[in-house]
């Protein structure tokens, strides 16, 4: 079964504000916004909104935080028999990209790294790791 640890993840703007791509008053100013409007939204979303950072600063930012490798990845990259591996509804439905598969380990790409039932269901009608 695949693990993240998020136990000790770090938070989001604690990583945005270390690399040096959003101030600790852009991140106190979001946060006020979600609390204030009561946003539903994410503080990775608001600061995309609020035009601090981009989608793809935020995503490296979560995987640092996650602990989770970083990729920006393309179908074009993949094989066609990995892409095989998993349905095309579930791929698309999920978000998930197979890049490649080594001794029944298969590595995939996925929006959410934190879904562990996502992870298991992988596992679980790819047959692999």
């Amino acid at each position: 079964m695949s693990r993240i640890a998020v136990e000790n993840k770090t938070q989001l703007g604690q990583v945005l504000l270390s690399r040096g791509i959003v101030t600790a008053e852009q991140i106190e100013k979001a946060l006020a916004e979600q609390s204030e409007k009561g946003h539903r939204k994410l503080l990775g979303e608001l600061l995309v909104e609020m035009n601090y950072c981009t989608q793809n600063q935020v995503a490296s930012a979560l995987a640092e935080a996650y602990g989770v490798p970083y990729a920006q990845v393309s179908p074009k990259i993949c094989d066609a028999r990995i892409l095989e591996t998993l349905p095309r509804e579930f791929l698309e439905e999920h978000i998930v990209l197979p890049l490649f598969k080594v001794y029944q380990v298969l590595t995939v790409a996925v929006s959410e790294p934190t879904n562990v039932f996502l992870m298991d269901e992988i596992e679980r009608i790819s047959g692999c790791k």
